[in-house]
């Protein structure tokens, strides 16, 4: 099971980040729904990018964290291809325009951001957003039981 915990304020903020080993995924709402983002371990901000502008939101407090026990994984992104059935979704209430949560690995850090239905991700970068090709997206892991049937563990938002 996962499930998002809201960083109120910047005390709450900077008690997560104290042990904060590398960078994790983060949602806002803006706008009426939800864009995707992440908690920069180094510089212990919060940056998200808004998909339709390609601006850069930046925040130190006012947002959601992802709190998962073991039930969601990353899997490969291969280009051409569907977003998964069981890819975990930002917006699930929303018909069309939804987003999805991408990983790029970069030197020495994971950044992650907003898959869009094209397959492409806009990644939040400091100063610039970065659209490319995620190499993985966040889905519900898939368990099977004895008698080879599958189950999809279906949690959250």
């Amino acid at each position: 099971m996962y499930n998002w915990r809201y960083l109120l304020d910047t005390a709450d903020v900077k008690k997560y980040c104290d042990t904060l080993q590398k960078n994790c995924i983060a949602k806002l709402r803006y706008e009426g729904a939800f864009i995707i983002g992440f908690i920069s371990a180094r510089g212990k901000t919060a940056f998200f990018c808004h998909p339709q502008s390609g601006d850069i939101i930046s925040r130190n407090c006012g947002f959601f964290i992802l709190e998962d026990n073991g039930s969601l994984e990353w899997s490969p992104f291969v280009e051409g291809n569907m977003i998964p059935a069981r890819a975990v979704c930002a917006n699930p209430l929303l018909n069309s325009n939804r987003l999805y949560f991408g990983c790029l690995a970069i030197p020495n850090e994971h950044i992650f951001g907003a898959v869009l239905d094209s397959g492409m991700c806009c990644f939040p970068l400091e100063q610039s957003t970065l659209l490319v090709q995620p190499d993985a997206i966040l889905v519900r892991k898939i368990s099977f039981r004895h008698n080879d049937s599958c189950i999809i563990e279906i949690e959250g938002p």
